[in-house]
């Protein structure tokens, strides 16, 4: 795990790994998706958008996964995080 946000804010996440391994997460208080990624076959950016309505129907479920760069992003509800999101 490198990092757990809270969902609060609509912004863009750059997931940098130098080398040119780049993936860019936009999140938004709804939920998140992957914008833009430098992997070969951008299976991850045609994953589309995870929400809290929508987790639980998607085939990756509650995730969104870049394999060629080993970038898993998920979405817990509060309650998987202990009730708090630092």
């Amino acid at each position: 795990t490198v990092a757990i946000l809270p969902l609060t804010e609509e912004r863009d996440l750059p997931v940098d790994q130098g080398d040119g391994v780049l993936n860019v997460l936009h999140l938004s208080p709804r939920g998140f998706f992957m914008q833009s990624s430098t992997c070969h076959n951008q299976l991850c950016v045609y994953q589309g958008e995870v929400t809290a309505e929508n987790r639980d129907s998607r085939p990756l479920m509650n995730m969104v996964v870049c394999a060629p760069h080993r970038v898993v992003a998920e979405l817990l509800l509060a309650s998987e995080v202990g009730g708090e999101v630092p």
